[in-house]
């Protein structure tokens, strides 16, 4: 005899309240809030450094942690992560300033356009008194670029330089001068991911402690066979981002020749800082 499946019977009031349940108005779904929400904190906090560091300049730990209304152990932690990623740098007062990935927006860095115009008149000057092709050059991340040059035009044995050009900024002269005015922090930042024809930050450090030493950094056949530079950065603000520099094919290069050269250098650098800062 086949089984019947047994159900609990519903009583009659029962199922008309089940019923006026399923049939009842269920009211407005809820909405989603309106306006941009709350950025999640710790991300909110960087970002408003990164903000302050571009547009209004240099910042210690007690300054961020004010600023946040945070411990400065907490102010410390966020100004090392954006130094990590390239976002900040320490100068030699241990003062936190834009980092390479904000380059173009702080306080030291001004349009290519107005830099190349400003430094002309040094960089005039310095060609007449060396007689060699010079050249202005800006920092860009890991590379230099040569936005302005005068050739020696009256030897035929002269050095061209790429007007508008880059070149890796180990490498150059010019390059070399200014990554030695970055601390450690932004050498360990920008060449974490060095390529394969690039130095190791540790070996690049020592050398550009030898170039900060001395004031000016040098190259020999390493922008090309047979060319000797020399480069020395334009004090214009806290870190410098631009330098002037030098380029004599190499059996032409005297170095007797050495502190006239590196007094040209530092002359015109000094005259294109000051009118820099009077129009900046």
């Amino acid at each position: 005899m086949p089984r019947s499946a047994h159900h609990a019977a519903t009583p009659p009031d029962d199922r008309a309240a089940l019923a006026g349940a399923r049939d009842a108005p269920q009211g407005p779904a809820p909405r989603a809030p309106e306006g941009p929400q709350p950025p999640i904190e710790s991300v909110d906090r960087a970002l408003q450094l990164a903000q302050v560091l571009r547009h209004e300049g240099a910042l210690t730990v007690t300054d961020a942690a004010e600023l946040l209304g945070v411990a400065p152990s907490t102010a410390h932690r966020i100004l090392t992560a954006l130094t990590f990623r390239g976002f900040a740098v320490q100068d030699r007062d241990r003062r936190y300033l834009a980092g390479p990935e904000l380059g173009a927006g702080s306080p030291t860095a001004i349009a290519h356009s107005s830099l190349r115009a400003l430094a002309r008149p040094a960089l005039e000057q310095l060609h007449e008194a060396l007689g060699e092709t010079v050249a202005l050059v800006v920092l860009q991340k890991r590379s230099i670029r040569f936005l302005d040059s005068i050739e020696d035009t009256a030897q035929s044995l002269r050095v061209s330089l790429p007007l508008d050009g880059t070149f890796p900024a180990h490498k150059a002269a010019a390059g070399k001068a200014l990554l030695s005015l970055l601390p450690n922090e932004a050498i360990d930042a920008l060449y974490a991911e060095a390529g394969p024809d690039e130095p190791h930050p540790s070996t690049l450090k020592r050398q550009l402690a030898a170039v900060h030493r001395t004031g000016y950094g040098t190259s020999f056949d390493e922008i090309g066979p047979g060319v000797a530079a020399l480069g020395v950065a334009i004090p214009a603000g806290a870190r410098p981002v631009s330098a002037f520099a030098v380029a004599i094919p190499a059996a032409r290069y005297d170095r007797e020749r050495l502190p006239q050269i590196v007094a040209a250098l530092n002359e015109a650098a000094a005259a294109a800082a000051e009118r820099i800062k009077r129009h900046s």
